[in-house]
């Protein structure tokens, strides 16, 4: 479960990169998001079965504010689907490359 709002090449090589198709893939966007990124992430979300959009979406900030409302959403959507044991909660992307530097 991940909460965005931008860098969504980003997104795709993370998904690219873990995907397996017993897993489940689920994003919530957050409300800064613009518009282009929506779209993308909703085509994204529509290719692949296993990945899918939170319906609502929240203004979360750097504080972590509602940041927990969107992991719940989450959850809400995974406790349905059969057959997961785990989940992991992300939040930042840990990667870095030589651009930053």
């Amino acid at each position: 479960m991940e909460i965005q709002f931008q860098d969504y090449v980003l997104i795709e090589e993370e998904l690219r990169s873990s995907y397996h198709p017993q897993n489940f893939f689920c994003y919530s966007i957050d409300k800064k998001a613009d518009q282009d990124f929506h779209t993308k992430m909703k085509q994204l979300s529509s290719c692949i079965p296993n990945t899918f959009l939170t319906t609502e979406e929240y203004d979360v900030d750097s504080a972590g504010h509602y940041m927990d409302h969107a992991f719940y959403k989450c959850m809400f959507y995974l406790v349905k689907k059969p057959g997961w044991g785990y989940m992991l909660l992300l939040q930042a992307n840990p990667c870095h490359d030589n651009v930053s530097y």
